[in-house]
């Protein structure tokens, strides 16, 4: 894992940080090396996406450090994330393919699009995931995610038809 953790650990001190967004300065203070995004999201009374968003923006800062979901996929591990989840109808499928490649934050996601949007055409739930795939980070993994959810997609079409 060289070095990285999957739990936000800081790599500077209070002192050396500067950064004057309250917000990104109360988030950076809730970082202990011991709660993971989930538990950051929900004390920093962030939405885990916004959450996740301003982890990686201290990330990019240098302020901490975590690995990211997705982040050091090998050829060793890959081919676990090509193999299709089990799961059952799209928002299922979509939530456990998309978590695979960037974690907890996903539940976020999909929840956010089950309140707003209604998928009844194939070519609805096909928009969906291209839009979907750009949380994904690499792009290796973003087609590995497009295409299982495609087989998903064009194999429940056939069972229903």
């Amino acid at each position: 894992m060289s070095g990285k953790t999957k739990v936000p650990v800081k790599k500077i001190s209070l002192k050396e940080f500067s950064e004057k967004d309250l917000k990104l300065r109360r988030l950076f203070i809730l970082v202990d090396g011991q709660k993971d995004f989930d538990n950051l999201a929900e004390s920093s009374h962030f939405s885990r996406e916004e959450c996740m968003e301003r982890l990686k923006l201290l990330k990019q800062k240098g302020c901490i450090d975590f690995e990211e979901p997705g982040e050091n996929v090998t050829d060793d591990n890959s081919e676990d994330l090509e193999a299709p989840v089990e799961c059952e109808g799209f928002f299922d499928c979509l939530q456990k393919e998309l978590a695979r490649q960037i974690g907890p934050v996903a539940n976020a996601i999909i929840r956010e699009l089950k309140e707003k949007y209604t998928f009844s055409t194939k070519e609805d739930m096909l928009k969906t995931v291209e839009r979907v795939a750009e949380e994904i980070e690499t792009k290796k993994n973003r087609e590995i995610f497009i295409n299982n959810m495609k087989e998903k997609i064009f194999n429940s079409m056939k069972e229903e038809g």
